[in-house]
């Protein structure tokens, strides 16, 4: 079922007429709604997620016996569902939410015609959607900063306010959202990261193509040649100075001495980021930030492992915005003599979407239990 209800998802967008593109997206959320917010066991966490809503709503504390604390929004959220509604309505919010400001998004800044490009990756790519619902507590803390970027874009666009105020507003409006997301995860931390991002994009209307080519290239390759353990062991101590709680756990997993590179993703995430890069200074200015967040986030893929590569999150989603983006650049640019490479990309995007969600329910340990496809409703009682 699980199956059926992502080819359903991707298909109607891709196959509506063009006037009924918007319905086919509604129908499309609709039914990725059935896996996002009505799946029963399907995730890998999803005992760790139980056992978060028993400490805080039956056991009422915060803390677990190893000394890691649950964020203190992400406690207090899950009260306000306790004990009226319960566990189910809680996944059901919280799935409710992220679609939300996904369809946003979509509809925002992406091309009607392209719609089905994003709901290809973000549930193809084990790294997007059912990593999302796997983890929903980062997921609720991304949506955090996607609504503080809501905000810096909103500015970008639609300068209402005289240039102190829209600052001081702006300002004190991106770090709040920020800072609540990490109240929800610590991982959120990283969040701020986007800010100078946007300032950058903001104050550069257009950059310098070959030296953007040079230096991203320079620190995709350098994973491959550099050793950033003995730099993690140095800030940790720097960490421990300021005394920041729980965020030690994410320094010890910045490591590439061990890392495994594969022979199918790296020349794929070269390929993209190499072109948002050449396409740069024909991207309107959301679709720039896109561009600078995607490209951060295939280098930091490098340098991190286990579980902090989860905080890739803030950044890779909005690859999802961008990749559609770069199709349209494509055939902007098609000529027939260019036909050939275009197709080929194209095939090649949709194969590896094919490999890796077939990679990843055969092989990944976090996404195996989606080929028995259970609904909330086929539980023994209501959580």
């Amino acid at each position: 079922m699980f199956y059926f209800l992502l080819i359903i998802a991707i298909g109607l967008p891709l196959v509506a007429p063009q006037r009924y593109k918007y319905v086919a997206l509604i129908g499309s959320m609709l039914v990725l709604f059935i896996p996002w917010g009505l799946q029963y066991e399907m995730t890998q966490d999803w005992d760790m997620n139980f056992e978060r809503w028993t400490m805080v709503n039956i056991e009422h504390r915060l803390e677990f016996e190893s000394g890691r604390v649950i964020e203190p929004l992400y406690a207090y959220l899950m009260t306000l569902f306790f004990p009226k509604f319960g566990f189910f309505t809680w996944l059901m919010t919280c799935a409710v939410i992220e679609l939300s400001v996904i369809f946003y998004f979509i509809r925002k800044y992406t091309l009607s015609s392209l719609y089905w490009v994003v709901l290809f990756v973000l549930m193809m790519n084990p790294n997007y959607g059912l990593l999302y619902i796997n983890s929903n507590r980062q997921m609720l803390s991304v949506v955090f900063s996607m609504f503080a970027v809501i905000l810096m874009l909103y500015n970008m666009e639609n300068r209402l306010l005289a240039r102190f105020w829209r600052t001081i507003i702006l300002s004190i409006g991106v770090v709040s959202l920020i800072y609540l997301g990490t109240q929800i995860h610590t991982g959120a931390t990283f969040a701020y990261l986007l800010v100078p991002v946007y300032l950058y994009v903001k104050n550069r209307e257009r950059s310098q193509k070959w030296l953007m080519l040079l230096i991203f290239n320079a620190l995709y390759f350098s994973r491959f040649f550099l050793n950033i353990d003995d730099i993690m062991v140095i800030s940790m101590f720097q960490v421990d100075d300021f005394d920041i709680a729980g965020f030690e756990s994410y320094l010890e997993e910045f490591s590439n001495t061990d890392r495994s590179y594969s022979l199918v993703e790296q020349p794929l995430y070269f390929l993209i980021m190499n072109a948002a890069i050449w396409f740069y200074n024909e991207l309107d200015t959301p679709h720039r930030f896109f561009a600078i967040c995607g490209i951060l986030g295939i280098i930091g893929d490098g340098f991190v492992i286990n579980t902090l590569s989860r905080i890739l999150c803030y950044f890779n989603i909005y690859m999802l915005f961008l990749i559609p983006r770069l199709v349209e650049c494509c055939e902007e640019h098609k000529t027939e003599n260019s036909l050939i490479f275009v197709r080929a990309v194209y095939t090649l995007l949709i194969l590896y979407g094919l490999f890796m969600f077939y990679k990843c329910q055969t092989q990944g340990e976090y996404y195996t239990r989606w080929a028995d496809f259970k609904t909330i409703f086929s539980a023994p009682h209501w959580m």
